[in-house]
């Protein structure tokens, strides 16, 4: 592959003139910028106006080896006596050149032996030649060599790396066009040196890269080049063992704190630095020692075998230890991991700790597992793992029957064990009775109330609000309490506020219990997501949708939260995005989410989400509904999982076609969340009865149930049953607009359809017309949903007329929507036409105001 000099037009241009004016020239820079390229093209040139060029290239195979790199220059080979060789060749290069100067070029100077290099200072001082050569930097150069630039004899030019453009024009001029990730890792990799980009393209051509549609894309890791591994050890080849090892070192805990990198390396640190290949970066106090290219860590760690690599990170977890432990502690456990045995068994804990604070109970799990689980620690941290990973009876089976006599581990475990059998076994009674149990013997008055709070938790979640909230103005109601006590109380009162539907009494907590959740984080650090999740989860009750789809944006969208959290809040965007009416979007939060449940699941929350999902698939008439429903298990987990399985249950038979038998299953299902006080969401359930047509079922449930205290979404489905049950089509078009408002966009078209149902028999086209009209409107941010309500809208407006509507209340003109939909100009005047006639309007204006409540939300 033929490659081009691009990004050098400056740098060249500057050399030709240092040459033609007779001025020596010294290119300067690192391994790989392209020094040769440059001084080859120089060369050419400059042989192509007839001056006559010497050429050669000093090696590290040359270098003890007396004027192997001039040997041409006499004919007859080198001779004992040095002056007469110089002599004679310097009279050779003088013969050459003829009338002007010969240009000498030498690549790679700074490996020329002693002998070459006088005869270099000697045939620039009398003038025989224009020196033209590259040095590299990053090792001890000769001082005679140095002195030709640094005295002035000839002219110096540092060589940078090619900046991000000409990177970037230069990988274009080869390949053509790439996609963005090629284009991103390859500048990563290579940070603008050609030689590297050359590598890592020409071998990436072998299997890594590929184009596809005219784009190239990268298909496999580019640093499994074997043309780039051989780049790189060329350049370490021939370090001594020792700084092998150092390298080594370097390349496996890069980053590495620079006081730890003096502890492993010792004094080699400094040689390494000479040689650039490492440089230290970072802030004052915070410095650390890396590869001085990212490719020498990254092709070392993938060619340092197996016996290297443990060797490497050996010594690493040794050296932080005699540092006094000046590294991250999980990234000293993994090293301790790598090097194949346990050195430190206290590293291996209090990195398991860090890898839990950090949401990866799998890697805690991995560090724990081969120190046993004699001791009550480990065992509780591996318990602790195992629950957040959803295994809740291998959780219980390691805890279970420990009594340590330390408090707070007995405490923790406490916690552990009722989480698992409170939230993933169903054994609530049990787990009741274990955290009262243990409260009564620990004296510590913060983890007393820790402990009285989650008990309290385990109450809410099955149904007793009233012990949660008591509970938890116990523990508030107490100035000395501690951060972490009092967001465990706070996390359990925004639960029950939030399932009670008291919407106002959760706005007036919320700042002070989202404060202490996120003082709480060091020791619960799911806190704060939790309060934010019922937070979220009274925004929808308070009809506040479009606020709660941007909380789930900013929970789901958190890189340093882990699968732990991740899942949890995919898991209430689901709920959200079906609430909103958006079928599509739930779908694709809800499938996320079951793929990482296997990773973590800390709160059991897989069967809620596939329960929802279920009925997010109902809505968008997708007959895999039920097989969604049936892959959920749930059995003696409580009304928070059931009611959801309900809703989907419901939703999967009416796909099935039994819209009776629907509605029944979401009756029941609303009634047994109400059991449980779960009063916010059986008033969902009771609402899907309402769309289905069976007011009747659910009027006296939903009427017992208070929505007076900021649940306006859980009061407007109340009404949806009050108008439905009196077939009162205007009181119908009130709840759709304010199911609008809300940003229930499926629930206000279905309740518009209604109306017009009604409207029509009533004998008013007009009003009917305006209906179907809106709920068209509001349908088309749904993604496509197919509900029985929107199945028997009467058929009044086409969607076509409503999309050109839409347009000309938005201001476009007939020409532009002409354009916009690839249709004529008098189609779409024929359209307005008819839509004008259908609502009984005279033009665009009153169609604007129409459709006014359904841009509420828009």
């Amino acid at each position: 592959m033929d490659w081009p000099l691009v990004g050098r037009d400056e740098n060249f241009e500057d050399a030709r003139e240092v040459i033609d004016a007779g001025t020596g020239l010294a290119i300067i820079g690192a391994a790989g910028v392209g020094k040769s390229r440059l001084l080859h093209e120089l060369a050419d040139g400059v042989e192509a106006r007839g001056m006559a060029v010497v050429r050669t290239v000093a090696s590290e195979a040359t270098r003890n080896i007396p004027f192997a790199p001039f040997a041409e220059l006499l004919p007859e080979g080198p001779t004992e006596d040095l002056l007469a060789m110089l002599k004679g060749a310097r009279a050779a290069l003088e013969a050459l050149g003829g009338r002007g100067r010969a240009l000498l070029v030498v690549d790679d100077a700074h490996q020329l032996d002693a002998t070459s290099l006088a005869f270099l200072k000697s045939a620039v001082a009398s003038g025989v030649a224009t020196l033209a050569m590259t040095v590299r930097t990053g090792g001890q150069l000769e001082a005679d060599l140095v002195d030709l630039w640094t005295n002035g004899v000839i002219a110096r030019m540092d060589l940078a790396p090619l900046d991000r453009d000409q990177a970037g024009l230069l990988i274009e001029s080869v390949l053509g066009e790439l996609s963005p990730e090629l284009e991103e890792e390859l500048w990563d990799l290579a940070m603008g040196n050609p030689l590297v980009l050359h590598e890592l393209i020409e071998g990436g051509l072998g299997g890594s890269i590929e184009r596809r549609d005219d784009v190239w894309v990268k298909i496999g890791p580019l640093t499994d080049s074997a043309r780039l591994a051989d780049l790189v050890a060329s350049r370490l080849r021939a370090l001594p063992e020792r700084l092998r090892h150092a390298m080594d070192m370097v390349a496996v805990g890069s980053p590495l704190p620079v006081a730890l990198a003096r502890e492993a390396i010792g004094d080699e640190l400094a040689n390494l630095e000479q040689r650039n290949l490492v440089e230290s970066t970072g802030t004052p106090g915070q410095r650390a020692v890396i590869p001085a290219h990212p490719l020498y860590g990254e092709i070392l760690k993938a060619h340092l075998g197996e016996a290297r690599s443990a060797v490497a990170h050996r010594r690493l977890v040794e050296a932080d230890e005699g540092a006094e432990g000046v590294a991250d502690p999980l990234r000293v456990a993994l090293w301790q991991q790598a090097c194949g045995e346990i050195l430190f068994p206290k590293v291996a804990v209090t990195g398991a700790k860090q890898a839990l604070l950090r949401h990866e109970p799998g890697l805690a799990e991995e560090l724990l597992r081969p120190l046993g689980i004699e001791d009550d620690e480990v065992a509780l941290l591996l318990g602790r793992a195992l629950s957040y990973r959803q295994r809740f009876a291998e959780a219980e089976a390691v805890l279970a029957g420990r009594h340590p006599d330390d408090p707070n581990l007995l405490g923790e475990m406490a916690s552990i064990r009722a989480q698992n059998m409170g939230f993933g076994l169903g054994r609530v009674a049990e787990a009741r009775d274990l955290l009262t149990s243990v409260a009564e013997k620990i004296e510590d008055r913060g983890l007393k109330a820790r402990l009285t709070n989650e008990r309290a938790m385990v109450s809410a979640i099955h149904g007793d609000f009233v012990d949660a909230m008591s509970a938890s103005h116990t523990v508030l109601s107490q100035p000395d309490t501690p951060a972490a006590s009092r967001a465990s109380a706070y996390v359990t009162l925004t639960v029950a506020l939030a399932m009670t539907g008291d919407c106002d009494r959760l706005d007036d907590c919320i700042e002070d219990a989202l404060e202490t959740g996120e003082a709480a984080a060091g020791v619960l650090p799911f806190a704060r997501d939790q309060i934010e999740i019922m937070q979220m989860s009274s925004y929808l009750n308070a009809g506040r949708i479009g606020e709660a789809l941007a909380m789930c944006d900013v929970g789901t969208g958190r890189g340093d939260r882990g699968n732990a959290m991740t899942t949890t809040w995919l898991s209430a965007s689901v709920l959200a995005y079906e609430l909103s009416g958006n079928p599509p979007r739930a779908i694709s939060a809800g499938r996320e989410a079951l793929d990482l449940f296997e990773e973590a699941d800390p709160f059991g929350l897989e069967p809620q989400t596939r329960g929802v999902l279920a009925a997010a698939l109902g809505q968008a008439g997708d007959s895999s509904s039920r097989r969604a429903l049936d892959e959920a298990q749930a059995v003696g987990r409580g009304a928070r999982l059931r009611v959801w399985l309900a809703r989907g249950d419901t939703w999967a038979t009416v796909v099935e076609g039994d819209l009776e038998s629907a509605a029944r299953i979401a009756t029941e299902g609303g009634r047994e969340a109400v059991d449980d006080e779960h009063y916010a969401w059986a008033s969902f359930c009771f609402g899907d009865a309402v769309r289905l047509g069976r007011p009747d079922l659910v009027i006296d449930d939903l009427r017992s149930i208070d929505s007076s205290r900021g649940a306006h979404l859980i009061a407007a489905i109340k009404d949806h049953a009050e108008a439905a049950l009196a077939a009162d089509p205007a009181l119908l078009e009130s709840v759709a607009a304010g199911f609008a408002a809300f940003g229930a966009a499926l629930l206000g078209a279905e309740a518009y359809a209604r109306a017009a149902a009604f409207y029509v028999p009533a004998g008013e086209p007009e009003r009917a017309a305006r209906c179907v009209a809106l709920s068209l409107a509001l349908e088309r941010r749904c993604g496509g949903p197919r509900t029985p309500a929107l199945d028997s809208r009467p058929s009044l407006v086409t969607p076509r007329e409503m999309e050109v509507a839409l347009d000309a209340a938005s201001g476009l003109t007939s020409p532009m929507i002409s354009e916009k939909r690839y249709i004529s100009v008098r189609t779409v005047d024929n359209h307005l036409s008819s839509v004008y006639r259908k609502l009984g309007v005279a033009g665009r204006e009153e169609v604007a105001m129409i459709l006014e409540p359904v841009a509420v939300s828009e």
